[in-house]
């Protein structure tokens, strides 16, 4: 199934504790477009499935403030890149939408880069310093303005962490994990 078109990508964006002002949407039209790109995903995620290879590890993560459930698979190379990576589950537009966004970047990435990104891009949340990539990601920080929303947008990115150091304690070859 076709996507529709996402917002423009953006120069690399780097947030510090001197310039929060800066990294925030500060126009009402930054803020109706990284309203839209939340919206997108939400409404198209990708990688909104479950895995059908065998050996995928599997962990599930609820945030039960907001009620939001997502399950994460992914599989893992011998080399340690992540070659397939998906979710499901329920809950609001920005969980799901951080799951979407999440997936995209990290697949085909190596465990440890993904581990990197997943730190920065919860630190950006969050309204540390912290440098994420171009792109979709940018409007996570747009949630930094409603702080009761943060766990929303930082659950798969702790499920990743969470998953991808379970499974480099097993070995990504030992079969599905669950956990709730």
């Amino acid at each position: 199934m076709p996507y529709p078109a996402t917002a423009p990508r953006y120069n690399q964006t780097t947030v510090g504790q001197n310039n929060l002002e800066s990294a925030s949407p500060s126009q009402p039209e930054d803020e109706d477009l990284f309203r839209e790109i939340i919206l997108d995903h939400y409404r198209y995620p990708h990688h909104h499935r479950a895995l059908a290879e065998s050996g995928p590890g599997v962990l599930s993560a609820h945030n039960p403030v907001c009620g939001d459930d997502l399950r994460l698979w992914a599989s893992i190379t011998p080399d340690g890149a992540i070659s397939a990576i998906a979710f499901d589950g329920t809950g609001c537009s920005i969980s799901q939408a951080s799951a979407s966004i999440m997936c995209d970047e990290v697949e085909g990435k190596s465990v440890a880069e993904c581990m990197d990104l997943a730190k920065n891009v919860k630190a950006f949340i969050m309204g540390q310093e912290a440098t994420v990539p171009p792109g979709d990601v940018e409007a996570l920080g747009g949630v930094r303005s409603y702080p009761a929303r943060t766990k929303c947008a930082t659950l798969a990115w702790n499920g990743l962490l969470e998953l991808l150091s379970d499974m480099a304690g097993k070995g990504s070859a030992d079969g599905p994990e669950e956990r709730a």
